[in-house]
């Protein structure tokens, strides 16, 4: 076969000359567009940074967009907000503090979340600041395009920013921080029992604590104490000389003793997600926030459901009447105080019990299974975070190269 025969006429080169022009032109116009931005805003409190700044970490790692997550300044938390903001130095997360605002003029007794919301509403002028200088970069050939802003649940007063910029504006109410792991994949040095033999009790008070519940029962226990929200002056107590930033101080006379060899108490925070995959922990004694919950269900772990405040009596209803993943120990009628036996009863049931604790631990590896199927390759919380990388993608002018498009989202 001459050899001839196997090379392009004139118009097929001429044809495959203006193809690769064209494919070279394309890229160079892909190669120029703007990456989408996207800013989120988070109230203050480690509740609500941990997940919004898991859901910034995906959206430029598995998905090639950049994000800023900007948060308010919080005294009562600083130091856990900046360490969590410095955890995300080399993720390619920008971050940033608005400036303070005065709130002094609220009645000292205003409820917490009437403070968030006030300090939200007053800083937006500092946002728009903000976001203005976001736009003027993008709109004199930066590297970014502003593509969306997503406040969190309580940061709403944002929202009409987003429409006087002309871009997308929506609310970030999904508990990003909930991580599918396998039980035992993490590593908890603390937690030293045997497989399924610790409770965990994650606690905004030490002052809840119940003073013999966990003293003599033969389960290990960790707990996460955190400060209980008093009004002392200079940082401690001059009834008490218990200290304003040290909640083991205000446990029970005698708890740490007591528990010395098999409990650990560890003050403010603690990496939840590496215990609740930790094979020990075996149940989990939570205020049923929402991260929590999600988190608690993909590792697996069942709960026992001691709500307090905001939605957590609603998810605790839903989990112990629908979802069949925790039980609840009961309230006396007088006070609405939880007697530490009930607490105590619920514990043991849950971990060791024939009956309701066994449909619970069964429920809990169902629920971590869908979990994890809902995470997968064509699961539906996947593909919905996909679905919304699109449109910001398409509003940020953004074309992904295939490694970004099919590349891991974990």
């Amino acid at each position: 076969m001459p050899i001839l025969g196997c090379l392009p006429t004139h118009r097929q080169a001429s044809d495959q000359s203006l193809m690769m022009e064209s494919s070279s032109s394309a890229t160079t116009v892909a190669a120029r567009r703007p990456r989408p931005h996207v800013v989120l805003v988070s109230s203050p409190g480690a509740g609500h940074l941990i997940p919004m700044s898991e859901l910034a970490r995906r959206l430029v790692a598995h998905h090639g967009l950049a994000a800023t997550l900007v948060t308010f300044p919080d005294p009562s938390s600083s130091s856990s907000a900046a360490a969590l903001l410095a955890s995300l130095a080399g993720s390619g997360v920008a971050t940033g503090t608005l400036p303070p605002v005065p709130l002094d003029d609220l009645p000292a007794a205003a409820r917490p979340e009437t403070k968030v919301l006030a300090l939200v509403a007053r800083s937006v002028p500092h946002l728009r600041a903000l976001l203005q200088d976001a736009v003027s970069a993008s709109t004199s050939g930066g590297a970014t395009r502003l593509a969306a802003l997503v406040p969190d649940l309580f940061c709403a007063a944002t929202l009409p920013l987003a429409a006087e910029l002309g871009v997308p504006g929506s609310r970030a109410v999904c508990g990003c921080g909930a991580r599918t792991s396998p039980r035992g994949s993490g590593t908890v040095t603390q937690l030293s029992s045997p497989a399924a033999s610790s409770a965990v009790c994650s606690t905004d008070s030490a002052s809840e604590l119940p003073n013999e519940t966990y003293t003599t029962d033969p389960h290990a226990r960790g707990w996460v104490v955190r400060m209980p929200s008093l009004d002392v002056d200079g940082g401690q107590s001059s009834s008490t000389g218990k200290k304003k930033n040290d909640p083991l101080t205000w446990l029970p006379e005698g708890f740490l003793e007591r528990t010395k060899g098999r409990g650990l108490a560890v003050p403010t925070w603690a990496p939840q997600v590496r215990v609740l995959v930790h094979p020990a922990t075996a149940a989990f004694v939570s205020h049923c926030g929402w991260n929590s919950t999600l988190e608690s269900v993909s590792a697996g772990v069942p709960m026992i459901a001691w709500p307090l405040y905001a939605e957590q009596r609603m998810n605790a209803v839903f989990l112990t009447e629908h979802a069949g993943l925790a039980l609840r120990p009961r309230a006396r009628e007088e006070d609405g105080v939880v007697p530490r036996e009930e607490v105590a009863a619920a514990v043991r049931e849950l971990m060791e019990g024939a009956e309701k604790g066994r449909a619970v631990r069964r429920q809990a590896g169902h629920m971590q299974q869908a979990a994890a199927r809902a995470w997968g390759p064509e699961g539906s919380s996947r593909r919905a975070l996909e679905e919304v990388v699109g449109k910001l993608k398409a509003v940020g002018g953004h074309v992904a190269s295939k490694a970004t498009r099919d590349g891991p989202c974990v």
